[in-house]
């Protein structure tokens, strides 16, 4: 052929014809070249017609037969996205799958070269990266894949591993519970990594896949944020998705996102508890504390109150069932507020605690009871003003209805030392003297409402005190 080109002086054109002229390509100076790598073990022969046209319009075609000698040697240029674990699986290199398919018995493999330390190939050729692979610490992985067959030979490929930028990637996180869980875009590495090469001018957004994307928004800097509080006892674990989308809107990176929610061991209940002589909180309204003992199986422990609040003192607490019980009487009048905090400590010896604040509102049971003191006298006074929750009723009412004294519930008679009047001012009928007499008596102001049904109770106890100036007769006149 090419005596024949000479002859028209190289004035014609060549082209390739044939079963397999698809794999090859011809200059214009009549040089074959395969347009990628040929392997032995994928085909060892090619038919293909080598064709000069000549200036004067007379062809010549050339039947090439190409036989391929096997070199037990190959290369391989394969792409990966950059990840925190790369997979590149045996079938990606063609030649060395190809003959360890051919061999009769199991062969071995094993990798060499460069960058081999940084990768794993198991018994059927599968290729896992240790670690990490990220374009900003190499862009490229150059090692060699050798399988040695049943019969002793071996057969080595030549692997170059490019990195491409990944436009997906799964990040697994933890936060504390809160009433408003943050994450931060650049906690997100490769995704914060991918929009800081396109300067953030793009978009962030949380897309509508995963079952906890609803329970998540994202602002204008990347930061994802819950919507709601997220509780440990409600939901430990989420999942979803959030998209960077570059400024030119042609790429998009979605990272998926597995929330693990950590037990910051505490909680809050907030409580409304009727005013009145004893106020009990029964331990199964504390929901915090008992749903983290449902969902630990912790159960069998015991508790305590915290003596750091502000309130711990006015209250006792049943170690073995949680139940709050006041030390005595509380009152609308003298504190609205109260913070407790109760502390469960598991048979593990791990504590949870919740903060109780309780607010008391107005008794619907019309009874309190008054701790009074007065100094022993011929006439001992008692006015209304000194009897706020009854005094705050009788208000109410207008001041319609009457007052009467009755028996406590010993059923004393020390009522009857005493006489009320209309206005509700109490007042003793006889001397009260603290060495000849009684220094405690109880008894029990009745106010009947005058504007509607009903009464209320205001028990009182009230204890006489010594005046040194008499001289055990009661006599103060010098």
């Amino acid at each position: 052929m090419n005596a024949f080109a000479s002859r028209d002086n190289f004035n014609g054109r060549y082209s390739l014809g044939g079963a397999d002229s698809s794999q090859f390509i011809i200059s214009n100076t009549g040089i074959v070249t395969s347009r990628n790598n040929l392997e032995y073990d994928n085909q060892n022969s090619y038919n293909i017609d080598v064709i000069y046209r000549g200036g004067d319009g007379r062809i010549f075609t050339d039947a090439v037969t190409l036989s391929l000698k096997d070199t037990l040697l190959s290369k391989a240029v394969i792409y990966a996205e950059q990840s925190h674990d790369v997979d590149i699986a045996a079938a990606t290199l063609s030649s060395t799958n190809a003959f360890a398919s051919k061999d009769i018995g199991v062969g071995s493999y094993r990798l060499t070269g460069a960058d081999a330390s940084k990768f794993t190939i198991d018994t059927s050729g599968n290729i896992t990266s240790n670690g990490s692979l990220l374009q900003a610490n190499q862009l490229e992985y150059k090692f060699n894949v050798i399988y040695l067959s049943s019969t002793g030979k071996e057969h080595l490929e030549d692997v170059t591993l490019h990195l491409t930028e990944s436009l997906q990637s799964t990040a697994t996180m933890t936060a504390q519970e809160a009433n408003r869980v943050y994450l931060t875009s650049n906690s997100m590495q490769y995704l914060h990594g991918f929009a800081e090469r396109d300067n953030f001018t793009g978009g962030w957004r949380v897309l509508n896949t995963g079952p906890d994307h609803n329970l998540f928004e994202i602002s204008a800097d990347g930061t994802v944020q819950s919507k709601a509080p997220l509780d440990f006892s409600t939901q430990n674990q989420y999942s979803f998705k959030i998209g960077y989308q570059t400024g030119d809107a042609t790429r998009e990176f979605v990272q998926t996102v597995n929330l693990a929610l950590k037990d910051t061991l505490t909680g809050t209940a907030t409580l409304r508890a009727e005013e009145g002589e004893i106020v009990e909180l029964d331990a199964n309204i504390f929901t915090a504390t008992n749903a983290y003992i449902a969902a630990t199986g912790s159960g069998g422990g015991t508790y305590r109150l915290d003596p750091s609040t502000e309130d711990y003192d006015q209250f006792t607490i049943n170690s073995t069932t949680g139940s709050i019980r006041s030390k005595e009487e509380l009152r609308l009048a003298n504190e609205s507020d109260f913070d407790l905090r109760v502390i469960y400590t598991r048979p593990d010896g791990i504590e949870f605690s919740e903060t109780i604040d309780m607010t008391l509102t107005e008794t619907t049971f019309n009874k309190s009871r008054s701790d009074l003191t007065a100094t022993e006298s011929q006439i001992v006074n008692i006015g209304l003003d000194r009897l706020p929750n009854i005094s705050r009723f009788v208000k109410n009412d207008q001041q319609a209805g009457n007052f009467r004294l009755t028996p406590d519930a010993t059923n004393s008679s020390d009522y009857k030392k005493f006489t009320v009047d209309n206005n509700g001012n109490i007042q003793s009928t006889e001397p009260l003297d603290f060495e000849s007499d009684k220094t405690e008596y109880n008894f029990r102001l009745e106010y009947d409402f005058g504007n509607g049904p009903g009464s209320y109770e205001e028990n009182i106890k009230l204890t006489i005190t010594n005046d040194l100036r008499d001289d055990n007769n009661l006599n103060l006149s010098g």
